[in-house]
């Protein structure tokens, strides 16, 4: 029964694509379900894929019970989800991760353009003195060895 109601609201989409409706139905059928999938972060899809290992956990260790007990449980959980925001939490721990690696990162970076940077330009040669002609402190000669006859 969903599926042929679906069907049909998406063959009266693409039938009325350029009218009023249309575009009424697709911002109701199309962009407000993407509005809010765009708000699912990893912190969600890890608590979604942990409370399914843990229910498929307990269905297969207590069998027909583990269904029951996860019938009566699934109210209490989900208030209690919706109560702490659990996914929050997860969040949290996940940009304080990121956040230090970040930072160990961007201090390696530093480190190693610091350390390029210092071979190839930052040296200059030394300039060699010119040595300059002395002149004699003797004021008579003209600074040539005399010769003894």
């Amino acid at each position: 029964m969903i599926t042929a109601i679906m069907v049909m609201a998406l063959a009266m989409l693409a039938a009325a694509k350029g009218t009023p409706i249309g575009r009424a139905m697709h911002r109701w059928l199309v962009e407000a379900p993407a509005r809010w999938a765009s708000r699912v972060t990893r912190g969600h899809v890890l608590l979604a894929l942990l409370m399914v290992a843990m229910v498929g956990g307990v269905a297969w260790f207590l069998k027909g019970e583990g269904v029951q007990l996860m019938g009566m449980m699934a109210p209490e959980v989900a208030g209690w989800l919706s109560m702490i925001e659990v996914s929050s939490l997860l969040d949290a721990a996940l940009v304080a991760a990121m956040a230090a690696t970040a930072v160990r990162w961007s201090a390696m970076a530093s480190m190693v353009k610091a350390r390029l940077m210092r071979r190839g330009v930052g040296r200059a040669r030394r300039t060699r003195a010119v040595r300059r002609e002395r002149k004699p402190s003797n004021d008579d000669s003209d600074g040539r060895l005399a010769l003894a006859a």
